[in-house]
């Protein structure tokens, strides 16, 4: 084989690893963004349904709890309880 042959496939090599690299590490923070947003809509219908409160679900609570997780429904809490929210 030539020397561009080897060339051409090492760098094919580098770009692969480093694909493969970045997409482990996208797939990891998508794993944890959707367990993030499920465990923060499950804390919204327990709040609701367990504790009385009726925080209303509709699209923006319930795409804070899915964007934000616990910190979103904190926030939503603490808006309800001080009657900023519905």
């Amino acid at each position: 084989m030539e020397m561009q042959t080897y060339a051409v496939l090492a760098v094919a090599v580098i770009a692969i690893v480093v694909f493969w690299g970045l997409m482990k590490k996208a797939a990891t923070k998508s794993f944890a963004f959707v367990g993030n947003s499920l465990l923060g809509i499950a804390i919204l219908i327990a709040v609701n349904k367990f504790l009385g409160w009726s925080v209303p679900i509709t699209f923006v609570t319930v795409g804070v709890a899915a964007i934000f997780g616990l910190p979103g429904i904190g926030a939503l809490l603490f808006l309800y309880y001080f009657k900023m929210l519905g």
